[in-house]
């Protein structure tokens, strides 16, 4: 018999009396109807510490779901596209969660803390899991308003990792983790995270947000830590050419996510293959999952129509657009949610979204879902732009900077673990 327990409620972060006084320029995100910094330093040097030093993150309002039972596995399986059965205590796995067409429901981790006791996180599960859960023998707990994740990532955090817990961490592989006491709290520590560089995850209780944070800024005194906004951390994970369901794909599934920039989006839902993620699917499993037989079709008809492929933008061509309208330059120094149509000889070939300025390869970069002929390295294209703030699709104003830049195909990461340009 399945339970449903659910713990969720909205409130204030619970890092919000120290990541509060640090947001010099009292610029705000609002996420699960909490506010988060938006920006403490500034874009570049906050990216600058990620990719050198070291970053803190509030990550408070991400949803937190721990699946508990004897048939937590069987469950897991059914529902997920890679093997859960061998998940071993104190490891993980990135997998994909699909509907019956074959399509995303979302993509997330799934870590094992126990006998029979599995953790996830990320955006909303809480209706796909209650309508799923059927007559599995298993527990859902939503406990986003009782745990939360505060990364901790960039080159040296191993470093200060170690200097708060005072153990060696150099032996644990990615999407591995072990507990760990962090002043006088408990932790879950996983080495995973969504940048190109060297990461950690905290998962704490909600209430020991303060302590864990002010022992960690102690030891990352003589690192150079510093907090990152989620300017910094949107415009990270698009430099590592990772996707965010709702923006960089519209969600299948009943915990729908549709933002005014999906609403009118041509692609829809998309298969995993179609955005990177097809490496997460096993259709070896013994299980099965839902989906599976949608996508043996889609594989048998050749694959799906598009691909996913990284744009480097002619950023010159956008500041053309503005001399042209005699207005002065814009470029994106924050990640554009929108979903920009992508043309090949005038044809609509795809969209792209995550346009965004990186300050750390200096290039206008986006993530690109376009059609197999033209996803290539090295295809030139050409990408519908209009200024920052405007409906792509309005035809009321007549006086938006508009038009199209061209776009070049090239190799996803965008940005290499030494801060390179990758292409």
């Amino acid at each position: 018999m399945s339970r449903i327990v659910d713990q969720a409620s909205f409130g204030p972060t619970p890092l919000t009396p120290r990541m509060g006084p640090l947001n010099h320029g009292n610029k705000w995100h609002s996420w699960r109807g909490l506010h988060i910094p938006d920006t403490y330093e500034g874009l570049s040097p906050e990216l600058r510490a990620l990719h050198n030093r070291a970053i803190i993150e509030d990550k408070s309002p991400m949803n937190y779901y721990s699946i508990v039972g004897k048939d937590a596995v069987r469950f897991l399986d059914y529902l997920v596209t890679r093997d859960v059965s061998r998940i071993e205590t104190g490891a993980g796995i990135y997998t994909v969660w699909l509907d019956e067409g074959g399509k995303v429901v979302i993509d997330t981790p799934i870590f094992r803390v126990g006998d029979s006791h599995y953790v996830t996180m990320g955006g909303i599960l809480s209706n796909w899991l209650a309508e799923h859960a059927g007559s599995y023998d298993v527990e859902i707990r939503d406990e986003s308003d009782v745990k939360m994740v505060m990364p901790l990532q960039g080159p040296l955090s191993g470093g200060i990792l170690e200097a708060v817990t005072g153990e060696d961490w150099s032996g644990v592989d990615f999407m591995r983790g072990r507990p760990a006491t962090i002043g006088s709290a408990g932790a879950w520590v996983w080495r995973a995270g969504y940048s190109s560089q060297l990461g950690y995850e905290l998962h704490i209780d909600r209430s020991d947000a303060v302590e864990v944070f002010d022992a960690v800024m102690r030891a990352g005194r003589d690192f150079g830590l510093m907090p990152i906004g989620q300017n910094a951390v949107q415009v990270a994970r698009t430099e590592a050419g990772l996707i965010v369901p709702g923006i960089d794909y519209t969600r299948a599934g009943s915990d729908l996510n549709i933002a005014s920039y999906a609403l009118l989006d041509e692609g829809g839902v998309v298969s995993p293959f179609e955005i990177g993620l097809g490496r997460f699917v096993n259709f070896d499993k013994p299980s099965g999952f839902i989906g599976r037989e949608a996508l043996l079709d889609e594989q048998a008809r050749g694959g799906p129509a598009r691909r996913l492929v990284g744009l480097d933008v002619a950023w010159q061509d956008i500041v053309s657009l503005y001399g042209e309208a005699g207005e002065a330059p814009e470029v994106t120094r924050r990640v554009d949610y929108r979903r920009h149509r992508v043309l090949h000889d005038g044809d609509v070939v795809g969209k792209a979204t995550s346009l965004c300025w990186s300050p750390t390869i200096r290039r206008e970069i986006a993530l690109g879902q376009v059609d197999r002929g033209c996803s290539g390295i090295g295809t030139s294209l050409t990408m519908e732009w209009r200024e920052h703030g405007c409906a792509l699709t309005s035809e009321l104003l007549d006086d938006v900077v508009s038009g199209t830049v061209r776009a070049t195909v090239v190799p996803l990461p965008f940005v290499s673990k030494a801060g390179k340009f990758t292409a």
